[in-house]
């Protein structure tokens, strides 16, 4: 049996309902990172509608922290949805997956952990 590649199977989907999946997709001549919230999560993470996010390829973390305007990526939705979504101009692909929201309070930032994909 053939399953024929569409628009709608070939885009990468989650499988739960995780508060953060991160994708790689390409835009035009370049690879985007593409960050998925869910579940309200952004909302511990900034009160405004900007946010940065930083990569330790250290630990394997990638960590959030809130913004303004000028230095922040514009969280936004489609057609009313509550997934809040960005996408950055940078190729992180071993953190692609679906990932749980934690805290690390040395930091006192948000992170994901590549080595707790769900």
């Amino acid at each position: 049996m053939i399953h024929w590649a569409t628009r709608a199977t070939t885009r990468r989907t989650s499988v739960n309902n995780s508060d953060v999946s991160i994708s790689v997709c390409k835009n035009r001549d370049r690879l985007q990172t593409c960050f998925i919230f869910r579940n309200g999560c952004e909302k511990r993470i900034t009160g405004t509608e900007y946010i940065k996010a930083g990569v330790d390829k250290e630990r394997g973390r990638i960590y959030f922290i809130a913004s303004d305007d000028k230095q922040g990526y514009k969280l936004f939705s489609k057609n009313g949805v509550v997934n809040k979504t960005f996408k950055i101009y940078a190729e992180w692909k071993e953190f692609v997956g679906d990932f749980t929201l934690s805290f690390d309070s040395k930091e006192n930032l948000w992170f994901v952990d590549k080595t707790k994909k769900e």
